[in-house]
């Protein structure tokens, strides 16, 4: 979303556009997720409480490991990645070995790559998929 001032005028009189669709929408979609995410989110909590009330401190992060275990899938999603996915290449660097992901992705956070190219094995056949960041902004 950009302020209204950047997105200029309605041109034609138009009614500006509102925001009570997305907030809703959001709303609703937090409604329904809840009912899947609450269970495990309140046993994450009152397990973390009980440690801590215990002694320990290092349960302070299971909320945390919780939320990077929810989030973790998203961006392979994006990515066009389904379950049982091999990739077998990122910008024709095959990935055979553990630290060659680790530089691809170290290369991602430090913003040195904005687009890459993945070789993807699904069913026994090999396709590419290309993702550019630059195109997403």
């Amino acid at each position: 979303f950009r302020p209204r001032a950047a997105r200029g005028a309605p041109k034609d009189g138009a009614a500006a556009p509102s925001l009570l669709k997305p907030f809703a929408l959001g709303a609703w979609s937090a409604v329904l997720a809840g009912a899947c995410v609450e269970p495990i989110l309140i046993a994450t909590l009152v397990l973390t409480a009980e440690w801590f009330a215990a002694g320990r401190t290092w349960p302070v992060v299971l909320p945390f490991v919780l939320g990077a275990g929810m989030g973790l899938p998203w961006p392979f999603a994006a990515a066009g990645l389904k379950d049982g996915d091999v990739v077998k290449s990122v910008n024709d660097l095959a990935m055979t070995r553990r630290d060659r992901a680790e530089r691809m992705i170290a290369a991602f956070i430090e913003g040195r790559g904005t687009m890459f190219v993945l070789e993807i094995e699904r069913d026994g056949r090999t396709f590419k998929q290309v993702i550019d960041f630059e195109d997403a902004e």
